[in-house]
């Protein structure tokens, strides 16, 4: 439940101020606590693996606009795609997905920022992608725990290459150890540090027009310099495939200043309006930009 939201409520109960408030408001915050607390009781700590990798918040927020509009349930996460999570396992069926896939994403979950896994359906797109180019050599800028690059890593040829790029020790250190468990350790380059630092090195070592695939889902901000590296890094006929780009549906709220999101916004338009890529956006996990580089 978002702070600001249990802040107002202990300000409202403590004080006894109800002129803070008026009563739509307050209706709004305690149909929040009750939703909140009635969906913690009856879940507790598990998540389904249709939440698992899609930034699935516990809860969901009543709506009922003083606009006078009807009451509406707003789910602040990727679900915002009406997506019944019955339809989601569906999907979840019918994709295949590795052992080793399963058995990390399970690990995955127990840590700390778990929300930054992909969804299992979109690592299997990304799979699926790079088998249908026939990619060799591939870069991930954010790795986390490794479930992309191992989907990722899967479809490349036994001398194939994915450098893999993150500034994080810890969740490497889980990668590094699926990627043995995985068999494809061999292909994977790991490198720690700051993306841009990195892929600029990246550059420099292997020249321009040297990949086929690049998987960008590191922080928001350093995207669209990410992306314009990638576009240096990738033959014609690469592909990009940026991460979050529908941001739990932020980006078409005209309401929603937040810079993060923002940011990409602005590099939704700008990649729409790429003449050097054709691109579409896709409604996969949080979505997905995809570019081929012409």
């Amino acid at each position: 439940m978002p702070v600001h939201d249990v802040a107002m409520l202990v300000i409202h109960v403590a004080c006894g101020a109800p002129k803070l408030f008026n009563r739509t408001t307050v209706c709004k915050l305690w149909t929040r606590s009750f939703v909140w607390l009635f969906v913690v009781a009856i879940k507790g700590n598990h998540v389904s693996r249709s939440e698992q990798g899609r930034g699935v918040c516990c809860w969901k927020a009543m709506d009922s606009a003083s606009k006078g509009g009807p009451t509406r349930i707003l789910n602040k996460d990727a679900d915002f795609m009406s997506m019944k999570s019955q339809l989601l396992e569906y999907i979840l069926d019918h994709n295949h997905e590795p052992e080793v896939l399963s058995e990390l994403r399970e690990e995955t979950h127990k840590l700390q920022g778990s929300i930054m896994q992909v969804a299992p359906e979109q690592a299997r797109f990304m799979t699926w992608l790079a088998e249908t180019m026939k990619a060799k050599r591939a870069i991930e800028i954010g790795v986390y725990t490794g479930y992309s690059s191992i989907a990722v890593a899967l479809a490349l040829p036994d001398d194939g290459q994915l450098i893999a790029i993150d500034k994080n020790k810890d969740s490497m250190a889980v990668a590094k150890k699926f990627f043995k468990k995985a068999g494809i350790d061999h292909k994977v380059s790991p490198r720690i540090g700051n993306g841009q630092e990195e892929i600029d090195k990246v550059l420099e070592e292997e020249g321009p027009d040297s990949f086929d695939f690049v998987f960008i889902d590191a922080d928001k901000f350093g995207n669209d310099a990410y992306y314009e590296a990638s576009l240096k890094l990738l033959r014609v006929g690469g592909a990009v495939v940026l991460d979050n780009m529908l941001w739990g549906g932020r980006v078409a709220d005209p309401e929603n200043t937040e810079s993060s999101t923002i940011a990409i916004r602005d590099l939704n338009k700008k990649v729409f309006n790429d003449k050097r890529v054709s691109s579409t956006l896709l409604q996969i996990g949080d979505g997905v930009m995809l570019c081929r580089k012409l």
